[in-house]
């Protein structure tokens, strides 16, 4: 369902729950369970991509448009989407830097799984978006709040109200991608980056994360989350080795 691979603080996550890598019970039991190795072998920076050609379309529809027609069924339905409410929010407040690298189509779920990493590169061939207006459904798994957040009101208004998936090069320049490569550079434009990341000091990256997420509560209680973050910095000798070094080398 997924295969992990682990060194010197980067995992790289594949996700194999063909045919469409569906957020189900099954694969966010895996990502759970993952989330512990990452933790435990001490991560700085994980990277999710598919070894399908598709990244992931999020839920699987043929399962779900039998259960919503009892009761019992869309009460299990609704703990599925709960269940990938909680992982997203797991994912986008965790101790990691997160990376989505993209092949294929990442729609529905696959695209609410997106913007809570911190980073999405695509391949050239890679399309994105939230179709499910289409279908009678609205992005439920976090699509319709955290879209906005990274792409701004209007734009993720137009995308989710006509159900528009965009290709890789439209997804960047709304925003929704970093950056965009084509397909035969992408794991090696991706591993740079993973790489530039895991060579940043772990302990400031994760204070920034916490920073950004805080912003979302209101200024003050963002500034607040700085002034704590900072204050944690000053008094620890990892900053204070990098800082004494940065003044030796610039002559200090």
């Amino acid at each position: 369902m997924i295969s992990t691979q682990i060194r010197d603080g980067y995992a790289e996550v594949t996700l194999n729950a063909a045919p469409a890598n569906a957020f189900d019970e099954n694969l966010l039991a895996a990502l759970d369970e993952a989330f512990e190795q990452f933790r435990a072998a001490g991560c700085t920076v994980v990277m999710f991509e598919s070894g399908l050609p598709i990244f992931s379309a999020g839920a699987n529809l043929k399962v779900m448009a039998n259960a919503v027609k009892t009761a019992a069924g869309v009460e299990k339905m609704l703990g599925m989407v709960r269940g990938m409410h909680a992982f997203f929010d797991r994912l986008e407040a965790s101790p990691f830097i997160i990376v989505a690298k993209i092949r294929g189509a990442a729609v529905g779920g696959g695209c609410e799984f997106a913007p809570a990493c911190d980073f999405r590169f695509g391949s050239d061939k890679a399309s994105i978006g939230l179709p499910e207006v289409k279908l009678g459904l609205v992005p439920g798994a976090g699509g319709t709040q955290r879209l906005p957040r990274l792409i701004g009101e209007a734009a993720a208004r137009r995308l989710i109200l006509t159900g528009q998936v965009l290709s890789a090069q439209a997804a960047l320049e709304h925003g929704i991608l970093d950056g965009v490569f084509k397909d035969d550079d992408l794991d090696d434009a991706v591993r740079s980056r993973c790489e530039t990341l895991v060579g940043l000091p772990a302990h400031s990256l994760v204070a920034a994360k916490r920073c950004i997420l805080a912003s979302r509560k209101g200024f003050e209680a963002g500034a607040a989350q700085e002034l704590a973050e900072t204050g944690k910095l000053f008094n620890d000798p990892v900053t204070h080795d990098l800082v004494d070094n940065f003044l030796q080398g610039a002559g200090g």
